[in-house]
């Protein structure tokens, strides 16, 4: 963990840091914040005003977030309050879903809970539930991401599409 000023509670094993606050776990996961209290015995904590990024599947995706709160509950689960989570990288994600809680388990799927679809910065579509895979393994069924795309003979189309896997 670094910030511009660590305080060290030695008898209750915790860690507090205020300003630039970066916290990497093995080069798999990253938060950053402007505040942070960590219990540095359970491995346990909460930042604010964050953004991170979650562990790297086997086909180099990552998944981004930016939230209000960021609650590390145990060794490999985060929960995340007014957040805002995408698989892009850029500045303004191409799409997102921006959610008042998600449940981040690292390594098996992020649980987004009553999101709203944005592309680009325009919400598009609320949903009761989504779930997105960060799992290691190569194939696994579920529903892909979401694409966008566009013609002048067609106008705006907004897809999405459903994978089967049928074994190993």
């Amino acid at each position: 963990m670094q910030a511009d000023k660590v305080t060290v509670y030695e008898a209750q094993n915790r860690v507090v840091a205020e300003g630039s606050v970066v916290f990497d776990q093995a080069d798999q996961q990253r938060i950053t914040g402007s505040h942070a209290d960590w219990n540095y015995r359970t491995k346990t904590g909460y930042f604010v005003d964050s953004t991170g990024f979650t562990n790297q599947t086997q086909d180099g995706t990552r998944i981004y977030f930016t939230a209000d709160r960021v609650e590390k509950i145990s060794l490999d689960t985060i929960v995340a309050i007014n957040v805002q989570v995408t698989a892009c990288d850029e500045d303004v994600p191409k799409w997102s879903f921006q959610a008042s809680r998600t449940r981040i388990k690292t390594g098996d799927r992020v649980q987004v809970y009553s999101p709203k679809l944005k592309l680009k910065d325009i919400p598009i579509f609320y949903l009761p539930y989504a779930s997105v895979s960060i799992k290691h393994r190569d194939r696994a069924s579920g529903f892909l991401t979401p694409t966008i795309g566009g013609s002048g003979a067609k106008g705006l189309r907004l897809s999405t599409a459903y994978y089967q896997t049928l074994g190993r």
